[in-house]
């Protein structure tokens, strides 16, 4: 039958909150839709959409969505309307492609940085036949990996270009590597469809939390880049973008050379802060934005699996337990747990000699022992606001980050704390186990962190304990300063055209640019941006 709304008869639903136990076989899925529906096992044709873990009450069992093929002849609309909100209609997934538009394209579409935003944007313009030149700062992701191990064994020093936040893959690529978001997008599943197509394994299409990890990304983002090159594109590395001429439209490589674009696809990544001191000289249009400011806590996985699991907390069936902890305590800061890594590692996130930044990241199998987490509050402009301007944010991440480097002994190793000394104010040095690859020194965390963090890590933190026993213990460790978490900055650009509000072909998407917040709503929003220049311009000859 045909429903209101849709021209061809409905034969799929999609089906949400199949419940199965660790020990269904393949062919449970089925037999749970047909229970639901209250038809036939064997007239039903039914596909996995996602699965994940539901381990709450310590009780884990599988939660699924699934699309199911009706038999002709059975009423869709009133098995929609008798399921509820279990039950939907599938939307289908647009190409990505759209009509070229029919201005001309006069110059080269050039594309920022080669993160998530940058390089999906940089397919999107490939597969249309936009032919893009990608230009980064930092080197090749077989490069930039050396560098990072010889910076890590201290064989090397810092390279500004060339870190754990610039290069190919962009700061993603040592964020953990996960897949997922809360954006809706319909083209969500064509990035993991791509991602897949490059590499990463068949089973980030069908997770409801997928994850590669940082060892399996960096081959992808390769491979994505050599598909780009097969369709026409262009990547240069070691091409820092030093200036941008808005009229007419070009961008200076590394001080001398110029080059003229046609569009600008900016995607700079949240640490570009020469760049975004250029736009503002430049008079592009910025805006200081809220950011996130906090710690990175580690514990043993061991501890987060028996909280988490229960007597399934060594279960070869499941992944290494995670957690997602948010609090509003009163008359304090809200804290929150962001970018947790279980089975991962603590690391440092820096791209400017003397400062010290924490993140978190893991490989493909999350071996290691400990689990980690940033725990951040929002600071709005008000908050770290100093002399008006679009940057001031910037300069506060800066403050902070020289006062952990400092307090490390200002050689990268990290300033760390137990949790427990940290909450009673207490002072006594100890050796601190973990993956920190540099090293950690201990120490009194207030003097670094600012007083609104201070304030919503002592209310918030009793508060975690409730939740995950343990939390709040000797084993929990508290480090330097996590700063990146997101941007301080926002290049303004229009909600509808994606263009800057005040700078005629540059296109802002991305992390960097204020408009996302991880991997794949990064990668969305530079599909999203390039689509929107093939919508404008005529394909270049």
């Amino acid at each position: 039958m045909t429903l209101p709304g849709h021209n061809a008869p409905v034969s799929i639903l999609r089906l949400y909150n199949l419940q199965l136990s660790l020990d269904d076989g393949p062919e449970a899925l089925g037999r749970e839709a047909a229970r639901r529906l209250g038809l036939p096992a064997a007239d039903l044709r039914v596909a996995l959409v996602k699965r994940g873990v539901d381990a709450r009450d310590k009780r884990p069992r599988y939660n699924c969505t699934a699309d199911v093929t009706l038999p002709e002849g059975v009423d869709a609309a009133a098995l929609l309307a008798r399921l509820g909100v279990n039950a939907a209609i599938p939307d289908d997934v647009p190409p990505l492609s759209v009509t070229p538009g029919p201005e001309l394209l006069r110059g080269r579409v050039v594309v920022v940085g080669s993160g998530p935003a940058g390089a999906f944007a940089a397919l999107a313009l490939a597969q249309n036949g936009y032919r893009p030149l990608v230009l980064e700062r930092g080197r090749s992701a077989p490069e930039r990996l050396r560098q990072i191990g010889r910076f890590n064994a201290r064989v090397v020093a810092l390279d500004p270009e060339n870190n754990t936040l610039f290069g190919e893959g962009g700061a993603g690529s040592f964020s953990d590597g996960k897949l997922y978001t809360s954006n809706r997008d319909p083209l969500l599943p064509r990035v993991l469809e791509a991602l897949v197509e490059c590499g990463a394994p068949a089973h980030i299409l069908t997770d409801a939390a997928p994850h590669v990890g940082t060892d399996v990304l960096s081959r992808v983002v390769v491979a994505l880049r050599r598909r780009i090159e097969s369709l026409g594109g262009e990547f240069r590395f070691s091409a820092r973008m030093t200036d941008l001429q808005p009229a007419p439209l070009a961008v200076v490589v590394n001080g001398t050379e110029r080059i003229e674009a046609g569009a600008v696809v900016l995607a700079p990544g949240h640490s570009a802060r020469d760049t975004y001191a250029m736009l503002l000289h430049r008079g592009v249009a910025l805006q200081a934005k809220p950011f996130q400011l906090g710690v990175r806590i580690e514990h043993p996985q061991e501890l987060v699996d028996r909280a988490q699991l229960g007597r399934f907390a060594k279960d070869p069936r499941l992944a290494p337990a995670a957690y997602d902890l948010a609090v509003q305590p009163r008359g304090a800061p809200a804290l929150f747990s962001f970018c947790m890594c279980p089975g991962g590692i603590t690391m440092n996130s820096v791209s400017e000699p003397g400062l010290l930044c924490t993140n978190g990241m893991s490989f493909s199998p999350r071996a290691s022992r400990y689990a980690n987490s940033a725990l951040v509050t929002t600071f709005e402009p008000a908050d770290y606001a100093a002399t008006g301007s679009p940057l001031d944010g910037i300069e506060f991440q800066r403050r902070h980050e020289k006062l952990a480097f400092e307090a490390g002994g200002g050689d990268y190793t990290c300033p760390a704390q137990p949790v427990t000394h940290f909450l009673r104010g207490l002072l006594s040095p100890r050796v601190l186990r973990g993956t920190y690859a540099l090293g950690r020194r201990y120490a009194e965390r207030r003097a670094i962190l600012p007083a609104k963090l201070n304030a919503a890590l002592q209310a918030g933190l009793p508060l975690f304990e409730r939740r995950l026993k343990g939390f709040v213990s000797d084993a929990g460790v508290l480090h330097a300063v996590e700063s990146r978490a997101s941007s301080p900055v926002r290049i303004a650009r229009n909600a509808d055209t994606r263009e800057s509000e005040n700078t005629t072909g540059l296109y802002p998407c991305g992390e960097g640019a204020g408009y996302a917040g991880g991997i794949m709503s990064a990668a969305l929003d530079g599909l999203r941006s390039a689509l929107a220049i093939v919508a404008r311009f005529a394909q270049p000859r």
